[in-house]
């Protein structure tokens, strides 16, 4: 072999011993694989809330108990299978109120309990007892006896809420213990059907509410408790577990607790069902604003009928205090200590007239049942099939038979127009429905179709026909605003 290829082998050789270990020296770090960047300037007012929000969260750690709750077991229906253990354990959160074992949470918790353990921050665990409930706000009172030191949760005051003030919720979501999430107040006042519909004051929040956190405290940035978290509205279309959450306000719950001490909620009825003042038609009533709540209903036997209160009338004053709608109307009644006798002004045919009201006690299944919640008319015959339209109404009106009259049980001698049919994209739609029966339009009496067609017609477009109508059991007030 010539001698400069072997001279051209050697280098070649040479070459790929010291290159290769060259190449895998170039590719190795030679110092840190990440380096740090410097660290980002944060506002002073942004760490300072940073701070507080976390000192605020562990100074409430301490008020905040895990509840855990064996239902009772129940007799199957035919057919079922018995629950497991397993399926009647629930549970939820709870904050302590008091340093000798007083807890709120919420009734829906603690309903049906067998047996109730609460653990506390510390790992302590308690049996606890039932003390009072109220299923209408979802508030339940409990208690852990034997204990004079617990930690005692700060409460604020629910009423100076604004909307976008920021809020903590605390809990334990799915067993996931002190779970913090953030939000803000979206509104307040906001109407949710935890069970009959009556609670129409409760806080909403974007603050994550899952199960679990019932019960738990809604805190302000002050770190007060001013709200109890209760429940979420979620969407099954969309994807995930977005929601609505609720929270029973800390004012709702700091008046309900003496009467939850004693085991018994006692709530007032004066025995009127009441609907909102129409938007665009108060002044038909007399009104110089949209104030005050409207009389539908008045049932014979209670007592706002004998003081004299009729449908139609719109209560402006409850006990000396004005009525801004139907709701606060209601939350003034029933927060009224039954026996007290109570001024009530009204606006009568635009005349002010005040009747003095002697307020019950409620009982919610007298209550539903006197105000419509028992019996609906029955389909109307054609005995008689003389109709009118109502026009601008939507309404096709017949005479009332006396074979009608019996069925529909109106008073002996009662006359009128009843409903046959309702144009469900006329005004009328939503406020009439067929086998109502017309006794009146804007305080003349009707006693047939024909009457009641005419002072249907006197009514000028854009303002109301105030109808008095028997529907049910009872006499109503009905608003229908003309086209």
């Amino acid at each position: 072999m010539p001698s400069y290829t072997i001279r051209s082998l050697f280098a070649l050789l040479l070459c790929l011993v010291v290159a290769v270990p060259a190449a895998a020296q170039s590719t190795a770090p030679t110092g840190p694989m990440w380096t740090e960047s410097p660290k980002a300037q944060i506002p002073a007012d942004i760490a300072r809330l940073n701070n507080h929000m976390n000192s605020v969260i562990e100074q409430l750690k301490p008020v905040l108990v895990q509840i855990r709750v064996r239902r009772a077991q129940e007799p199957p229906a035919e057919g079922e299978t018995p629950s497991t253990p397993e399926e009647r354990r629930i549970s939820g959160s709870g904050f302590i109120i008091r340093k000798d074992g007083y807890i709120v949470t919420n009734a829906h918790v603690v309903t049906d309990a067998e047996r109730i353990q609460v653990k506390l921050s510390d790992g302590r665990s308690f049996r606890a007892r039932v003390v009072g409930t109220d299923p209408d706000t979802d508030i339940a009172l409990i208690k852990i006896d034997g204990q004079t030191r617990l930690p005692v949760a700060p409460l604020g005051n629910s009423a100076s809420l604004r909307m976008g003030e920021w809020v903590c919720a605390i809990g334990n979501p799915l067993g996931y213990e002190h779970t913090v999430t953030v939000g803000v107040v979206s509104a307040v006042g906001r109407a949710f059907p935890v069970t009959n519909g009556r609670n129409n004051d409760m806080i909403q929040t974007d603050a994550a509410i899952n199960p679990g956190n019932s019960g738990g405290p809604l805190l302000n940035v002050r770190g007060e408790v001013i709200g109890m978290n209760t429940a979420i509205i979620t969407n099954s279309q969309t994807e995930g577990n977005i929601g609505i959450g609720f929270a029973v306000p800390i004012n709702t719950i700091h008046d309900l607790l003496p009467q939850l001490r004693t085991g018994k909620i006692t709530r007032g009825r004066i025995g009127v069902s009441v609907i909102a003042v129409p938007r665009e038609a108060y002044q038909d009533f007399g009104l110089k604003e949209r104030k005050g709540a409207v009389v539908a209903q008045v049932p014979s036997s209670g007592p706002a009928a004998k003081a004299g209160i009729e449908p139609g009338d719109v209560i402006v004053e409850y006990n000396g205090r004005p009525i801004a709608n139907n709701d606060e109307l209601v939350k003034m009644v029933v927060a009224t200590r039954p026996g007290t006798s109570v001024p009530v002004k009204v606006l009568r045919n635009r005349q002010e007239k005040t009747f003095n009201v002697t307020v019950e006690e409620l009982d919610l299944e007298a209550e539903q049942q006197a105000t419509g919640g028992g019996r609906r008319n029955q389909e109307p015959d054609t005995q008689q099939p003389e109709q009118q339209g109502a026009s601008g109404f939507g309404l096709t009106l017949e005479n009332l038979t006396s074979q009608l009259s019996r069925r529909l049980r109106l008073p002996s001698g009662q006359s009128g127009a009843i409903v046959t049919d309702v144009d469900p994209d006329g005004p009328s739609a939503g406020a009439l429905r067929q086998g109502d029966v017309i006794l009146s339009v804007n305080g003349r009496s009707v006693s047939n179709a024909s009457e009641a067609q005419r002072e249907l017609q006197k009514v000028q477009s854009g303002h109301l026909a105030q109808l008095r109508v028997w529907r049910g059991d009872n006499e109503t007030f009905v608003p229908v605003r003309k086209e």
